[in-house]
């Protein structure tokens, strides 16, 4: 299964410029806790409902001036977003959608062309029906082949976590240096993804005695 065929074309979306206050409407009247933020059409990040929340809890709003009170709600989105690096391609396959799971528990993941705007979303709820429907009597799990691997990896906005996996699963082990200069990604965002995927059994991971990491394919 393909992203494309799962995805939903008619999804709420954030302008980059929406105050707080319009965001928060917008959530709560489309019932949601996340939607991406866009500027010109273009994917800049996720916003969520604890991000709203952070920024109550920050600004101390009990017992603040009105004053106060006022700037947070006209604070902008933008300021808040989330890392941009959680998306999907249309061509990605279900494997690309669970594995973005593994690392974050999510709500919506959006999808986007190769010009980085936003085409659609994926919801969970959906993921989780697809998920019942392999468990099912009569259902099948599904597979990537080496060869499905290797297309995946050639894919243009193939995820990150997708490169990290199929990167170490070929190698057998990488330091994170060297997947960090692979996968174009910093050294901490490695980190965060390999230990999502070493919580998950994905990984293995051991430290040097400078606490450097280095990532190994699990044993099977």
């Amino acid at each position: 299964m393909k992203v494309s065929e799962i995805m939903v074309k008619d999804f709420l979306s954030l302008e980059a410029d929406d105050t707080l206050a319009e965001a928060a409407k917008k959530l709560a009247s489309n019932d949601q806790s996340e939607a991406p933020v866009i500027r010109a059409r273009k994917f800049i990040g996720m916003f969520l409902t604890s991000d709203l929340a952070a920024v109550f809890v920050k600004r101390g709003l009990v017992g603040v001036s009105r004053a106060d009170t006022d700037k947070v709600r006209t604070d902008v989105v933008s300021k808040h977003i989330r890392s941009t690096k959680t998306w999907l391609h249309p061509d990605a396959d279900i494997f690309s959608m669970l594995l973005l799971l593994v690392h974050r528990n999510v709500d919506v993941i959006p999808v986007l062309d190769k010009e980085k705007k936003v085409i659609g979303i994926v919801r969970v709820s959906d993921i989780r029906k697809e998920m019942s429907k392999m468990l099912s009597e009569g259902g099948k799990l599904p597979v990537r082949t080496k060869e499905k691997a290797l297309e995946m990896d050639m894919l243009e906005g193939n995820t990150a976590i997708d490169h990290i996996v199929h990167y170490v699963q070929r190698r057998g082990s990488a330091s994170a240096d060297e997947v960090a200069k692979k996968c174009n990604l910093t050294i901490q965002e490695v980190e965060e993804y390999a230990n999502s995927l070493e919580k998950n059994g994905l990984l293995k991971l051991e430290y040097n005695i400078f606490g450097k990491m280095k990532l190994h394919r699990p044993e099977s």
